[in-house]
């Protein structure tokens, strides 16, 4: 079942856990064991936090933490940012779910320009992440950003938009990977929202 759903991955972009779930409801392969793995969720509290001051995130920083990786660790960016009043903001960031090639960084770009945002577009060398330039309001900010580029599946990771409002912030690699032997590197700035903006499917 595993090996039928990477396969379907692999050639299709078909999201692992939905051809597992769809594998297993077909050939009635222990449904209630699969949804209990889909049903699972790893809290970012459940790994190594670090809390950075805002003037101490600079290249150099980041640069240190990664060389101090081991090899099997790899470093995430939150977007979460705690405030001097202790209330919370975030910076709007996306997991796409389309392969990196030109026509697909126009897509992610016609995407987030649809959307009315400024931001950073990065190959993360399975797809792009995007980093927005302006910030959101608290988890119902957040809520609501992720809400509405949930509409634009399957060009954005679903599952990970779940598991993003489940967490109630946004997580993703900066640095190298299991199975990434570079990290995501910026590819495209996207500004001045809606100048380029075309109606999806129209």
């Amino acid at each position: 079942m595993v090996d039928e759903a990477l396969k379907l991955r692999r050639e299709y972009r078909v999201p692992f856990w939905e051809a597992v779930l769809l594998i297993a409801r077909r050939d009635s392969i222990e449904v209630d064991a699969v949804l209990e793995a889909a049903n699972h969720h790893q809290p970012m509290e459940a790994f190594k936090n670090i809390d950075l001051v805002a003037n101490s995130v600079t290249p150099e920083t980041l640069d240190g933490l990664i060389t101090s990786l081991e090899s099997n660790q790899v470093l995430t960016f939150s977007s979460q940012i705690t405030l001097i009043d202790g209330s919370t903001i975030h910076i709007p960031m996306l997991d796409f779910r389309i392969r990196p090639n030109p026509e697909n960084l126009n897509l992610a770009t016609m995407i987030v320009d649809h959307a009315g945002l400024s931001g950073h577009i990065f190959d993360s060398g399975n797809s792009y992440h995007f980093y927005g330039t302006s910030t959101v309001d608290g988890a119902a900010g957040l809520a609501n950003f992720l809400g509405k580029f949930s509409l634009f599946a399957p060009f954005v990771d679903q599952r990970w938009i779940a598991h993003q409002l489940i967490e109630g912030a946004c997580a993703l690699r900066i640095s190298r990977g299991k199975n990434f032997a570079e990290p995501p590197r910026q590819v495209r700035y996207v500004a001045t929202p809606g100048s380029n903006r075309t109606a999806l499917g129209s």
